[in-house]
């Protein structure tokens, strides 16, 4: 019996003592595996929700992440006469699509213009591909730069124009106008073009940025061969005459289709037994993966870029605005907010953008479909490039973010596995409507409870939840050196026949991956002073796997309160990232055995100039004392003195200890 898993095309062999046997396996496999689209609930996770008795974590809420940006605090605007004047935030959460009649894929809260009423956002959506019109993903409260993201225009080969669809972009780019930061609040701040070829490793930058005065950027992520033919079938891009306060770009991200075919490629050659290990390199080449997610880097950087530096809307879409649109708006926002580089922010951020928001997960993984009732043709790996996007930055500046690699590898590796209820589905609508929050297991409360062994030690947060427009709360290094460093991500060589992630020295083996203090630091404590987290050599000794984490096993006692719930697949999970891991962890405790050492000392130091002291003041006591005795003092002096004499020893041999 060959079982071949969907998420990484890893195949599990079984061999059944009958033919009986088989055959009764895989008919209760091929049941309970794909239920069909119709019976999810006899999926796993809505089992294992019976049992499961651990609190949850808040559920996602609109109102409370927009408020958290700060995008409905008061403005300050130009006037010629006091200088400035407090209006009004330009933006306002309306509830047009609370029973998702307008947009069935949207969530039930959208933040739109406060010019724009309810009537006028209804026949936007009237223009757009599944009603999906333009509104706010993520802003701040000191100007307008924002992202905003919605399907393509329904244009088709007569040019179709909507005036409520024209009068919803302008007034995006009307707060342009108001802001209070001159030239840079309009738009209109120019930039060297040695710094803009520095930071982007591009020339034309320089035309885009500098020379753009466009108070709304439009980034179409199709190709514009692909955005020009679907004028054919009525819809297509935003012409120019229609929208004159905007500008227009393709940035040539393949569609679905082209991923899909892609990842077949790179799987092939990660889990062949016999490639050419000369040659592999040029395999992964060659299925233009990396080349991918270099492309959904690259936009997401210039979104975050004109976002920032030119403080200017940017429209985000592709053709139905629930894909690529989704990548791109997610990506940019990691570099633009410090939250979601956290490791609570970042379950936000995939809630608002893709869960919310409406990416079709169910299209795309076919949870519980079977080969014969999916549909191939709509299934990609559109979230899990997304993942590997964010990963390569991760990779390359660990510091700046709070969760670690091993943090991605999990979500990645349960979008197909249905353990949990998160990413069942294709809508927010259906979603609610299965009442998945209440009746599945959550993803997040998994990796909530394993926080400990997926955060990063070496975070070192730059911004102290200040205000959001702060420079170093920015992270948007120069796109050649992002670009240019991208890897093959571990992920997809965790289940190669070959060796594949790096071997682990030694002496790494037995090493302790957190200190105590850090462990402290982010809640866990310890119950003594030799407890640790497992060990990387311990990978292999399944037997005591178990034991170990949860604190019984040879290094020692528990971790705290969430340490005896460890899945083990944390740490079978991922063992090439974690040689890196090990490595810098293992340069970090040498650093801190140095600087404990250097503390011992000074504290020796203090401990042997304050013993000094109580016994010069302990002899002067004495000697005070017996003169005090020798001129025939009174008793009850004396008894004072001696007492305070003995308060004196007391502190001597505190200070000794």
């Amino acid at each position: 019996l060959i079982i071949i898993c969907k998420g990484t095309n890893l195949r599990l062999h079984l061999v059944p003592s009958t033919q009986a046997e088989a055959m009764s396996a895989f008919q209760l496999l091929q049941g309970y595996a794909f239920p069909g689209r119709q019976g999810l609930e006899f999926l796993f996770t809505f089992e294992g929700k019976k049992t499961d008795q651990t609190p949850s974590l808040p559920p996602y809420s609109a109102s409370v992440e927009f408020n958290r940006q700060k995008i409905f605090s008061v403005r300050k605007h130009a006037c010629p006469v006091s200088g400035f004047k407090a209006v009004p935030s330009p933006y306002r959460i309306s509830e047009v699509n609370k029973d998702y009649g307008v947009c069935g894929s949207y969530p039930r809260e959208i933040v739109v213009p406060r010019n724009v009423s309810d009537e006028e956002i209804k026949q936007v959506a009237n223009f757009r591909s599944e009603g999906r019109l333009p509104i706010m993903t993520w802003g701040n409260g000191t100007d307008s730069g924002s992202i905003w993201r919605c399907s393509q225009p329904k244009v088709g080969l007569q040019g179709n124009q909507n005036a409520y669809d024209e009068k919803l972009l302008k007034v995006i780019g009307d707060a342009v106008r108001h802001d209070t930061a001159g030239t840079i609040g309009a738009g209109g701040r120019i930039f060297p073009p040695d710094y803009l070829y520095g930071m982007s490793g591009d020339h034309n930058l320089k035309d885009i940025i500098n020379h753009c005065p466009a108070s709304v950027r439009i980034f179409d992520l199709r190709p514009k061969t692909s955005a020009v033919a679907n004028r054919a079938t009525g819809h297509g891009y935003e012409l120019q005459a229609s929208y004159p306060n905007t500008s227009l770009a393709f940035y040539s991200i393949q569609n679905i289709h082209a991923m899909r075919d892609s990842l077949n490629k790179l799987m092939t050659a990660c889990l062949s037994p016999t490639i050419n290990d000369m040659t592999f390199g040029k395999a992964v080449e060659d299925s233009h993966w990396l080349t991918h997610v270099k492309g959904v880097i690259a936009a997401s950087w210039e979104v975050a870029f004109v976002v920032s530096h030119k403080k200017v809307p940017a429209l985000v879409h592709c053709s139905h605005g629930w894909d690529r649109t989704s990548q791109v708006c997610a990506l940019a926002q990691v570099f633009l907010d410090p939250f979601y580089r956290t490791f609570d922010g970042f379950k936000v951020l995939v809630e608002k953008d893709w869960l919310s928001f409406g990416h079709p997960f169910q299209l795309r993984c076919a949870h519980g479909e079977g080969k014969h009732e999916r549909n191939d043709e709509q299934m990609s790996p559109i979230f899990l490039q997304f993942l590997d996007s964010v990963w390569q930055l991760v990779n390359l500046f660990p510091s700046t973010f709070e969760f670690n690699s091993r943090y991605l590898m999990l979500i990645a590796k349960h979008i197909y596995s249905c353990r949990f209820g998160t990413f069942l589905y294709n809508t927010d609508k259906e979603r609610v409507g299965g009442d998945i929050s209440d009746r599945t297991l959550s993803l997040w409360d998994f990796l909530a409870k394993n926080r400990l062994h997926l955060t990063n030690p070496f975070y070192k947060p730059k911004w102290l939840g200040l205000s959001f427009s702060s420079e170093d709360q920015l992270f948007l290094p120069p796109l050649p050196t992002i670009l240019r460093r991208v890897s093959l991500w571990d992920f997809f060589l965790k289940d190669s026949p070959k060796e594949s992630m790096g071997v682990l020295p030694e002496f790494l083996k037995n090493f302790k991956f957190v200190s105590s203090e850090i462990e402290q630091k982010l809640g866990g404590g310890r119950d003594s002073e030799e407890s640790g987290l497992t060990s990387l050599g311990e990978e292999e000794e399944q037997d005591d796997e178990d034991d170990s984490l949860a604190g019984g096993g040879k290094n020692g006692g528990s971790v705290g309160p969430d340490r005896t719930d460890v899945d083990p697949e944390i740490f079978s999970l991922q063992r090439g990232a974690d040689v890196m891991e090990a490595w810098m962890h293992a340069s970090w405790s040498t650093i801190h055995e140095q600087e404990k050492a250097l503390m011992k000392a000074r504290l020796q130091k203090t401990l042997a100039r304050e013993l000094s002291v109580s016994q010069r003041k302990m002899k002067s006591a004495e000697a005070f004392v017996e003169d005090l005795k020798a001129g025939g003092e009174e008793e009850d002096e004396i008894q004072t003195l001696k007492k305070r004499v003995e308060e004196l020893e007391l502190q001597l041999v505190a200070a000794t200890a």
